[in-house]
């Protein structure tokens, strides 16, 4: 029988200062088989994550599962703006990441992007007050 993976991120869309764990489902692969994982997109960086990194590997259990996690940065404080980001998710065979297997998962990063609100302590002023 072939083997599959299924890649399965614990939301579809997440808000920065959320964390994203993402589950590795397998079958007819061995226990202790070793996978990789990356995380790319357009604008996806390390600045993106407050944990996890954008490579890795886990170990498939007696299941055929594993996990991974990542908190993703609030960006807000860098003093720009910027649109939502679409991070891919895929899992591959080898270490250096060129025979994926199973199908790119998708996440959208909702960016944190702050509101202000002026309220003045008066709402009528006369000429010369302050």
């Amino acid at each position: 029988m072939s083997p599959s993976y299924t890649i399965s991120p614990s939301a579809t869309s997440i808000n920065e200062g959320e964390t994203l764990t993402t589950s590795i489902s397998t079958t007819n692969v061995a226990t202790d088989t070793t996978l990789y994982y990356s995380l790319s997109g357009t604008g996806i960086n390390s600045y993106d994550f407050s944990s996890g990194e954008l490579t890795g590997s886990g170990k498939v259990d007696s299941n055929g599962n594993f996990s991974f996690s990542h908190t993703v940065a609030n960006e807000y404080h860098l003093m720009y703006v910027e649109d939502d980001e679409t991070l891919n998710i895929k899992l591959f065979s080898d270490s250096n990441r060129t025979a994926q297997v199973g199908t790119t998962s998708t996440v959208t990063i909702q960016e944190a992007n702050p509101t202000y609100i002026i309220t003045p302590s008066s709402t009528t002023i006369n000429e010369g007050e302050t």
